[in-house]
């Protein structure tokens, strides 16, 4: 299923960067679930992900690149385990759109930018990004309400960088 989606385009190259940042133990575990059953269905499928990021609050708890299958499901098993819930304010409003083009999003785009490189969770990513352009695909795994301005920037960053963008807000 996820082949046929992602072979389409020729995206067959995954980047995960999971968000497990919760309120609650129910939300922590349906993080959780949703990253542990998207690894295991994309190494089943043969699509052993090129890079795996799991971040909590700003901070990167684990990090991949170019692992085998079975040293990824290990270490993201132990990293799972380590992971407490902690708080954060969820978002009223809705995702921004950003247009970096724009004259009058220009200031906001660059207030945003500045903003997201000083989280070391993003810098992680957008690093990557930056020393690996695309064709790839970025799946995300986030809370549906959390730094909702970040991840709009992120989308429209990888965007930039031809990655397609698979988004699972829980």
């Amino acid at each position: 299923m996820m082949q046929a989606l992602l072979s389409e385009e020729g995206y067959t190259s995954i980047v995960v960067f999971a968000d497990l940042t919760s309120n609650d133990r129910e939300e922590l575990d349906r993080l959780a679930y949703r990253l542990l059953s998207i690894v295991i269905q994309l190494i089943r499928e043969s699509l052993t992900p090129i890079s795996l990021f799991i971040v909590v609050n700003d901070s990167v708890l684990y990090s991949a690149r170019n692992t085998s299958a079975r040293r990824l499901l290990v270490d993201l098993v132990s990293a799972i385990s380590k992971v407490n819930p902690t708080r954060y304010h969820k978002a009223s409003l809705e995702e921004p759109f950003i247009y970096s083009d724009s004259l009058d999003m220009l200031v906001e785009y660059a207030f945003l930018k500045q903003a997201v490189l000083s989280i070391d969770s993003f810098r992680a990513l957008i690093d990557f990004m930056e020393s690996s352009p695309g064709p790839h695909t970025l799946i995300i795994i986030k809370p549906s309400k959390r730094m909702l301005g970040a991840y709009a920037f992120i989308k429209h960053l990888a965007l930039k960088h031809q990655y397609k963008i698979i988004e699972y807000k829980v």
